[in-house]
């Protein structure tokens, strides 16, 4: 059977073009689209929802990642061109999806009786929120299958059709949540826009996979010896699984216990920008598992070695970039687009923004080792990263307020990319240049408090002052990014 060599840099460069489109979507309906949702929803019933959906991705912790072993397995079994494996791991891990989405839906169902007592909401509020509850339950069991046909895809490198499908189900979706509430549906505007999206992306790819599998003649079977493979690793899936859960959704659950539903809101908005913003730096490190994985199956180590550089560099400068600019606009940003009064000060505007940004590194050095099957190793770290991030924001946030979530975050992750970091250089041989990566971090720390003076003496009136301020930072940040490490990126061109 003849297939031409799969493209590992067409298909990350797809992926990313593809995960950016993507971006501009979500910056539609996280920026342009709230002060619309204001004009339907309260403050309060919205950190309800965003609370709701919070406990709906903890729960999704049943689905014990799989998902990014059976990448990493299909990946390169497709390296090597033996189909069969392809086609055994990506039905065995199916099997096993059907039995947790099944685990799920039963385990979110009982959970609901309990609901009135973990969100405290008003009794004349349960009936409606109980039923968005029951929504983005239906609509995370949807996503399980719908992320595994779009991850079969891109094993195989041809990521393309799931991203148009993305796109378009997503673009749909904006149309639809925009019909519903100026037809007075209201808060659950919002889950069912979220499940009728979701519903198209896992049809359309299903359809694909059927596709695929007549391209490359590919046959599976349920084999016992691999669904006990998977399930091997079930332990360590699922402490990759709970502490990415923890990390990204526990927060909401803790601000509404503790500090109540609209603070919650006002914690959601303050993050938005950077929350779009990791999302375009986390498109890079989906893109890069499957190509990357293919790379490290061939074996080619110095061509490792390479890569690995440029892609922990490129990704470093554009965070910065990332954070300058969130960190120096965004109070005036969102002074312009909702209301001041929901914003939170620029201390914690700052702790977010640095935090986030040490975040999306770790994420990085986290698909890599991946990789290399370092899979064990990766979810046990990064459930310790999850349980002492909570435990540290339950603890101080009682002393310190809400700005106790983000300073954890920051404090739990530099922490953690430091052992995550030290093990994926042993596994790549590289030798780290100790003195550049202080000077790294002082340029961190100067660019943080230069950014933080600009934006405490400097205050926008009118939306062009605000984009004058956002092309200013970045021009700047990028013409020191240049000048600071022109000698590096060159010999790493």
């Amino acid at each position: 059977m003849n297939h031409t060599k799969p493209s590992r840099k067409k298909a990350f460069i797809t992926q990313a073009v593809g995960g950016y489109i993507l971006t501009v979507i979500a910056i539609v309906k996280g920026l342009f689209l709230l002060p619309l949702y204001f004009k339907f929803i309260s403050y309060g019933d919205y950190g309800y929802w965003v609370t709701i959906s919070s406990i709906v991705a903890l729960l999704s912790i049943i689905n014990f990642g799989i998902g990014t072993m059976a990448t990493q397995r299909i990946s390169q079994a497709y390296a090597r061109k033996d189909f069969q494996a392809v086609g055994d791991y990506f039905i065995n891990s199916v099997v096993i999806y059907v039995v947790i989405s099944i685990a799920f839906l039963c385990f979110g169902f009982v959970l609901s009786f309990w609901l009135e007592n973990i969100l405290k909401i008003p009794i004349e509020e349960l009936k409606v929120f109980k039923i968005a509850f029951y929504i983005a339950l239906s609509t995370t069991s949807l996503s399980f299958f719908s992320n595994s046909f779009r991850g079969f895809a891109g094993s195989l490198l041809k990521p393309l059709f799931g991203i148009y499908v993305m796109i378009a189900s997503n673009l749909f979706g904006i149309f639809l949540v925009i019909v519903l509430l100026y037809n007075d549906v209201g808060i659950l505007s919002l889950p069912i826009s979220l499940l009728a999206t979701e519903s198209i992306i896992m049809i359309l790819c299903g359809f694909y996979i059927f596709v695929l599998y007549k391209k490359f003649h590919i046959k599976s079977q349920i084999k016992l010896g691999v669904l006990q493979e998977y399930l091997k690793f079930t332990p360590h899936l699922f402490g990759l699984v709970v502490g990415n859960r923890l990390v990204e959704n526990i927060h909401p659950i803790i601000i509404t216990t503790f500090l109540g539903s609209e603070l919650t809101t006002a914690y959601d908005i303050t993050r938005k920008v950077i929350d779009i913003t990791l999302r375009a730096l986390n498109v890079l490190n989906a893109s890069l598992l499957a190509p990357f994985s293919h790379l490290v199956g061939e074996g080619n180590k110095e061509l490792i070695q390479k890569n690995t550089k440029k892609i922990i560099l490129y990704s470093f400068l554009i965070g910065i970039v990332g954070y300058g600019v969130y960190i120096s606009s965004n109070i005036m940003f969102i002074h312009f687009w909702i209301d001041n009064d929901i914003a939170l000060n620029q201390s914690i505007v700052t702790f977010i923004g640095l935090s986030a940004f040490v975040f999306s590194m770790n994420r990085l050095l986290r698909s890599l080792l991946l990789g290399f099957d370092e899979i064990k190793f990766v979810s046990n770290t990064v459930l310790l990263e999850g349980i002492f991030y909570t435990m540290f924001s339950v603890i101080l946030i009682g002393r310190l307020g809400i700005i106790a979530i983000p300073v954890s975050f920051l404090v739990v992750s530099i922490f953690f990319n430091i052992y995550i970091g030290k093990r994926l250089l042993e596994k790549v041989d590289i030798q780290i240049n100790r003195t550049y990566l202080i000077r790294l971090c002082m340029m961190i720390g100067l660019i943080s408090i230069s950014l933080y003076v600009m934006n405490t003496l400097f205050v926008g009136k009118s939306w062009f002052s605000f984009i004058f301020n956002v092309l200013l930072t970045s021009l700047v940040l990028i013409v020191l990014e240049v000048l600071f490490n022109y000698r590096y990126i060159k010999s790493h061109l």
